[in-house]
């Protein structure tokens, strides 16, 4: 603030300050001028439809197997009710995945691929899911998706990629006295197959795997270990992008005893970890013993130590047959 200072009169003691008001009106006319923004800023996002200043949509890619479900995960910014419209669709197909518009679903226009396979959460609308269920999966699922919602807060779009494999369980067989198969009948995309022993070292250079064309262009897989030591684990692996499986064998006098752990690689994988399942001092209570055949009876001859099953019949949903533990080495003879 500048002020002057002026002798009114000679005759008389004092002075009169003049205020140069200039500055006073400048300030006063850039607060009026930010209030201005402020109200005109609250009348866009309060009062204009369809508009709101933070709409959001959040996907993320998944994978999946063949021949069972997958979600496609999908989470938009809610405006509390039930009335946002979905819009999924595949990138590069004609017609629509699913449509939810007005409180109506409306799969006139569905690709035909995708007939009686789709669903939504609809219940979880007003919390803002979205997230697409695809059942029954198949090869040709696989690709670029997009996810469209719109509601009262405004209208956005977000792609994702769904990854399809194939994988299956595999099986341990001795197939001479010292080599081991591991296999298994259909996997894709082309897995890798690793050998390990009981420390956790890698074993594969000593390994022979083949893949041979399967159906629907997937592999079969078949690997051979040979010089396998007896009383020692040896752990068969083969995963790709989509399945994860682990077969351990153990070669004793009596024969082959195999353990197996299934798996699917995802964002949310559980799988157990190489200090609790691959390397354990014995096997553990996540892998599933394999008996010679589960159908059979055991038997045990204590003169010559050897132990063989027959089959009396089927299996039925009360089946009682004996555990490893009691069928495989029993302490006593059975009669």
């Amino acid at each position: 603030m500048y002020c002057l200072q002026v002798n009114e009169d000679e005759g008389r003691q004092g002075v009169k300050m003049v205020c140069n008001v200039h500055l006073k009106i400048k300030i006063l006319l850039f607060i009026i001028f930010l209030l201005l923004v402020v109200v005109i800023g609250l009348i866009i996002g309060l009062c204009v439809p369809g508009y709101a200043p933070i709409f959001e949509v959040r996907t993320r890619d998944a994978n999946g197997k063949v021949g069972e479900s997958v979600i496609l995960h999908c989470a938009f910014t809610s405006d509390g009710t039930q009335s946002s419209n979905v819009l999924w669709e595949k990138v590069g197909d004609a017609g629509v995945v699913y449509r939810y518009e007005n409180g109506n679903i409306l799969l006139d226009n569905q690709n035909p691929n995708f007939t009686n396979r789709t669903s939504l959460f609809l219940e979880l609308l007003p919390a803002g899911d979205a997230s697409l269920t695809i059942d029954n999966l198949q090869m040709k699922d696989a690709g670029e998706y997009m996810c469209t919602v719109t509601n009262s807060k405004g209208k956005k779009a977000r792609g994702l990629r769904l990854n399809v494999g194939v994988f299956s369980d595999l099986v341990m067989t001795l197939i001479s006295q010292n080599t081991l198969r591991c296999s298994s009948p259909s996997w894709f995309p082309r897995p890798s197959v690793q050998w390990r022993n009981d420390s956790g070292y890698n074993l594969t250079s000593f390994s022979n795997t083949t893949y041979e064309p399967g159906p629907s262009g997937t592999f079969m897989v078949n690997s051979e270990f040979k010089n396998a030591e007896k009383n020692k684990y040896y752990t068969c692996v083969i995963e790709n992008d989509h399945g994860h499986q682990q077969g351990k064998a153990l070669i004793t006098d009596t024969g082959l005893q195999w353990w197996i752990n299934r798996g699917t690689l995802s964002e949310h994988d559980n799988s157990p970890t190489p200090e609790t399942s691959i390397v354990p001092p014995q096997p553990p209570d996540i892998w599933d013993p394999v008996l010679p055949t589960e159908i059979s009876d055991p038997l045990y001859n204590e003169d010559t130590g050897l132990q063989w099953w027959i089959d009396q019949g089927t299996l039925s949903e009360h089946d009682n047959s004996p555990t490893p533990e009691t069928s495989i080495v029993p302490p006593s003879s059975t009669s």
